[in-house]
């Protein structure tokens, strides 16, 4: 199909797809961008409905993406640039509209895992499920009040990771915390102050050492405000990065990486 009217009932339909309420009521997403869409084909191509590229915007490695699309039996569209830009700000040439995978009730257990608190900003959301996903980590939770992570701007941020991991939500960092434990995680959080009941280790140093060798469940509070002290003392150890240099603190995204990489390095040794 050659979509040409902004008007038209589907590029309507495939806009809000921006809008939770909408992806909930629906049970379909907006991928946007070749990797993304390439990993939605890759691991859940029985579940994506359509694929729609702009025109004038066939590239070598958007070609490569709609051959496989076009071997899974996958519907391929095109647009114009016009329609792109309505169904989205940010298509990148290309989307996919997919079917949202059934949202999970239970994760395996493993050698680690992610649990977020209060994540507010896409970006930082979607750069955590990628390094995630990247690290090995068998699970992510998002924990409390949490930007959507089937939002596009999480999705197009993970590069399409979120469809990589799995991703589970429970209604506060108390429930996250305690289904951890239950699959036998040890709890670390990354928080620079503490608390009386779980002071402060630095990264790297051998009580922590010792402490990321087991399988470990990491506990990261929001971009403004960190973890709560009640919420720091739901973990049985807490960390901090050492910064020699004169900022104060990371990005969220930047410490998560450095904290994952780290657990990883004590774990093969």
């Amino acid at each position: 199909m050659y979509f040409t009217n902004a008007n038209a009932e589907k590029i309507r339909g495939y806009h809000t797809l921006e809008q939770k309420k909408v992806r909930e009521k629906s049970r379909r997403v907006l991928v946007e961008g070749v990797n993304a869409v390439e990993q939605a084909i890759k691991l859940h191509s029985g579940a994506v409905e359509c694929v729609i590229v702009q025109d004038d915007e066939l590239n070598l490695r958007i070609r490569d993406v709609l051959k496989v699309a076009q071997k899974k039996h996958i519907q391929v569209d095109t647009a114009t640039p016009a329609i792109m830009d309505k169904i989205s700000k940010n298509a990148m040439s290309i989307i996919a509209v997919v079917k949202m995978p059934q949202s999970l009730q239970h994760a395996e257990t493993g050698d680690l895992a992610v649990i977020c608190s209060r994540i507010s900003d896409p970006g930082n959301a979607g750069a955590i499920v990628r390094a995630a996903a990247a690290f090995g980590a068998s699970v992510v939770i998002f924990a409390g009040d949490c930007v959507d992570h089937w939002s596009p701007k999480v999705i197009r941020a993970s590069v399409g990771a979120v469809f990589q991991v799995p991703i589970l939500n429970t209604s506060s960092l108390e429930e996250a915390v305690d289904y951890v434990k239950k699959l036998g995680y040890y709890t670390v959080c990354a928080d620079i102050r503490g608390s009386e009941k779980v002071p402060v280790h630095t990264l790297g140093s051998p009580e922590i050492a010792q402490v990321l060798q087991k399988p470990t469940a990491w506990i990261f509070g929001s971009e403004a405000h960190g973890l709560e002290k009640s919420e720091v003392d739901l973990a049985d150890s807490c960390v901090v990065i050492t910064m020699p240099g004169v900022v104060e603190s990371l990005n969220l995204a930047g410490a998560v990486h450095i904290c994952l990489y780290e657990t990883v390095v004590y774990m093969r040794q």
